[in-house]
């Protein structure tokens, strides 16, 4: 039994809402093939028909048919409809918590406008709440996810690139002073640990598992849109200082490296260069005019060239979805407690109540611990009156995601209030702005 949905659903017009089966992999790959192609003629995309295959078929360490819902006639069988949902664990600031990722969103143009999407959403997050996951995250479309509760917040991709020719070459005679091979399975070890050592740059992050790693690294097929080709960087006595990613055989001017970390204790300032080397002299269909390195908004590379590293690649977003403030709080609490007691407010006793126009949040402080957490009613006449601050609709979301400051959200949000001095100073310190760099799970 599917811990999506236990039973059919009847949703009317001879239209039925279930799982998936295995007996549905080859309609569910032709359906995504047909339904997300972006190419101009209309024809079937094997790129994304590759990755569902890869999704369904045992491929992938951790999503198989039960995570698909489908909506097919129940006459003739045919999919008109369907949405998958992966399964993980992401970290705040360390703290992990599981999400629910919801991919493949599709309907086929003749069913659009019924809600096949909604009723699939809404059983969606009564599952996922079920299961005890504390957030949703969806990588999709402008604005259509907003409907269901979703915000644009955490940032997805982006990087800074250089011209190819900006990038140093070797004096005459000199050799490069590391090694950058292909990963083996005998690296998966240093790269998972050299990326946990990454994560804390990061606010969230994906706590990706030992078969995940397996299968991101060596399983995926050549056509999957996220396959990268892994290598490790070694120094001339053998040591592993880091590793990266790529894609192979390049296909345009612009090359990326998807992935670039350095091991603790080595220099980036030594690594870099060779690392962009080995880009722009990968063999590809055209030769390379500009190389970037796809870190984020923020990465220790960008410093080693800070003003080649001049073209901007801005990030894009993920839909997250906090559907229980109060849980996510009691969650972290561990975290907004150490950064009271590394702060200004140390030792501080005292409530922070925090309208949300149609519910509300109490912080309750003592000697600098967070001693509760709970539902506060403020909607009310008298909330705007008692409130320590107010927040509108995902402005609050954005806060917990560390991807707007207090000071921004007041400025955009006129309804965005702040009742004191105090209690700005304890808001800044429990939600830092701070970047993530949440990797797309493939």
């Amino acid at each position: 039994m599917s811990w999506l949905l236990a039973t059919p659903h009847e949703l009317g017009d001879g239209l039925r809402l279930r799982t998936a089966t295995p007996a549905d992999i080859e309609a569910l790959v032709a359906f995504n093939g047909a339904v997300h192609t972006y190419t101009s003629d209309g024809a079937p995309s094997p790129r994304i028909m590759a990755r569902v295959r890869e999704w369904l078929d045992g491929t992938h360490p951790h999503i198989g048919p039960a995570d698909f819902l489908l909506v097919e006639d129940a006459i003739t069988g045919q999919i008109v409809s369907s949405v998958a949902v992966l399964r993980q664990q992401w970290a705040y600031a360390g703290m992990p918590f599981t999400v629910a990722q919801t991919e493949f969103v599709g309907t086929l143009h003749a069913y659009h406008r019924q809600g096949l999407v909604r009723y699939q959403m809404d059983v969606v997050h009564a599952a996922s709440a079920a299961a005890g996951d504390l957030v949703q995250a969806i990588n999709g479309i402008p604005w259509y996810y907003r409907q269901f509760g979703y915000a644009l917040t955490l940032p997805m991709g982006g990087g800074r690139a250089m011209s190819a020719s900006a990038v140093p070459t070797l004096p005459a005679g000199a050799t490069e002073p590391f090694t950058i091979r292909p990963a083996t399975p005998d690296d998966l070890p240093f790269i998972m640990a050299v990326e946990q050592d990454a994560q804390r740059r990061s606010l969230f992050a994906v706590q990706r598992t030992p078969a995940y790693w397996q299968h991101e690294v060596f399983t995926l097929g050549e056509l999957n849109i996220f396959r990268r080709h892994w290598h490790v960087i070694q120094a001339p006595n053998g040591t592993l200082v880091g590793y990266l990613a790529h894609g192979q055989h390049p296909t345009s001017p612009r090359r990326w490296l998807t992935t670039l970390e350095v091991a603790e204790g080595t220099s980036w300032l030594a690594v870099v260069p060779s690392a962009l080397r080995h880009l722009r002299e990968l063999v590809g269909t055209v030769p390379a005019e500009t190389l970037g390195i796809a870190g984020g908004r923020e990465h220790p590379a960008y410093a080693v060239f800070p003003t080649r590293f001049a073209l901007l690649d801005p990030p894009g977003a993920w839909y997250i979805r906090i559907p229980d403030e109060v849980a996510f709080l009691r969650q972290i609490a561990p975290i907004l407690t150490g950064r009271l007691a590394a702060s200004l407010a140390v030792g501080y006793t005292g409530e922070v109540r925090l309208n949300r126009y149609r519910s509300g949040i109490l912080l309750r402080f003592a000697a600098g611990q967070l001693a509760e957490i709970a539902p506060w009613a403020a909607a009310d006449a008298r909330a705007l009156t008692v409130a320590s601050a107010a927040f509108p609709d995902d402005s609050f979301t954005h806060l917990l995601c560390g991807t707007r400051s207090l000071a921004d959200l007041e400025a955009q949000y006129s309804d965005c209030e702040v009742a004191t001095d105090e209690v700005r100073a304890l808001l800044t310190i429990l939600f830092p702005q701070r970047t993530s760099a949440v990797w797309v799970m493939g």
